[in-house]
C-alpha cells in the first residue's frame, strides 16, 4: 500500500499563514494580465504575501508526512514541507527571492498566477495515475475551488485508490446539524432535545417549545457554518474545534434561559 499526500492552504493554518480564501484583494491580483500591466503594484502584493510567511515554520502535519516519508503534491508557495524536509512537488511554484524581488512581475512559477502556464501539473496527474487499488490518497486542507484539485481527486477515484479527505467529515457533520435543525424550526422533534422528553408534564408547560426547538436550531446552523468555514480552511481545525464546543454551550444555556414561560 502507498500513500500520496495532497495539501493545499489548510495544512498552512496551523503555521498562521492565512489562505486566499481570506485575502481576496490578494488573489484578484494574482494574474499574468496584472502583473504586466501594474508592475509596482505587483511587485508589493508579493512583497506582502513574503512577508506574511517570513518567520512561519512547519507545523505537526508538515512534520508528520516529512517523517514517514509520504510524497506530496502541494498547492502552497509557502515552501513549509520542504522546510519540514519533504521534497514535494509544487503545483504553483514558490515565491521570488529576496534579490528578485524589483523584477517579480516578470518571473515565471515564482509563483504560479492565473493564466500562467503550470508545468508541474502534468507531474502531478502522472503521480496520481500511478496509484494502484488499495492505495490511498491523502488530501489536507484542499478546498474544491480550482480545477486541479478536483481532477486530482477523480484521477485518484479512477484509479481504485482510497480518498481520505480531511474535509468530508466536517462537511458530512455541517449538513447533518442542518437537517436536524429544519424540524426544529417548525417546533418539531423536541423528543431529539436531551432533558426535555425526561421532564413530567407540569415541568413542560413551563416552557415554551417552540422557542426552545428554534433557539437550538439557530445553534445547530451557527455550529454547521463554522464546521464548513474548518472544511474549507477559512477558520484553522482548531478555532473550529474551539468555537464550535463554545457556540453548543451557549445556545444550550441560551435555550434554557429563553424558552421558560414567565
Amino acid at each position: 500500500m502507498k500513500i500520496l499526500a495532497f495539501t493545499g492552504a489548510g495544512i498552512s493554518k496551523q503555521s498562521n499563514i492565512p489562505t486566499f480564501m481570506e485575502r481576496p484583494d490578494v488573489r484578484e491580483k494574482l494574474f499574468r494580465s496584472y502583473a504586466n500591466t501594474h508592475h509596482e503594484e505587483y511587485n508589493e502584493v508579493i512583497k506582502q504575501l513574503k512577508a506574511n510567511m517570513n518567520g512561519a515554520k512547519p507545523n505537526d502535519a508538515h512534520i508528520a508526512l516529512s517523517e514517514y516519508h509520504i510524497p506530496i503534491i502541494t498547492m502552497n508557495i509557502d515552501g513549509l514541507h520542504k522546510l519540514a524536509g519533504s521534497d514535494a512537488l509544487e503545483l504553483h511554484g514558490g515565491l521570488p527571492e529576496d534579490d528578485e524581488m524589483d523584477i517579480a512581475y516578470s518571473l515565471y512559477n515564482k509563483p504560479v498566477l492565473y493564466g500562467d502556464p503550470a508545468p508541474n501539473y502534468q507531474k502531478a496527474y502522472e503521480m496520481v495515475y500511478k496509484l494502484q487499488p488499495g492505495d490511498i490518497f491523502l488530501v489536507v486542507g484542499c478546498s474544491f475551488h480550482t480545477g486541479i484539485s478536483v481532477d486530482l481527486r477523480e484521477v485518484a477515484r479512477s484509479r481504485g485508490a482510497r480518498i481520505i479527505d480531511m474535509q468530508m467529515p466536517l462537511l458530512l457533520c455541517a449538513i447533518l446539524l442542518i437537517v436536524i435543525s429544519i424540524p426544529l424550526y417548525f417546533g418539531k422533534g423536541s423528543n431529539m432535545i436531551a432533558g426535555y422528553n425526561d421532564l413530567s408534564q407540569v415541568d413542560k408547560e413551563k416552557i415554551n417549545k417552540l422557542r426552545l426547538c428554534r433557539v437550538l436550531a439557530m445553534t445547530l446552523d451557527i455550529t454547521a457554518i463554522i464546521l464548513m468555514l474548518g472544511a474549507y480552511s477559512i477558520i484553522s481545525m482548531n478555532d473550529t474545534i474551539i468555537l464550535g464546543v463554545i457556540t453548543l454551550i451557549v445556545g444550550t444555556i441560551l435555550s434554557n434561559v429563553v424558552s421558560k414561560n414567565k
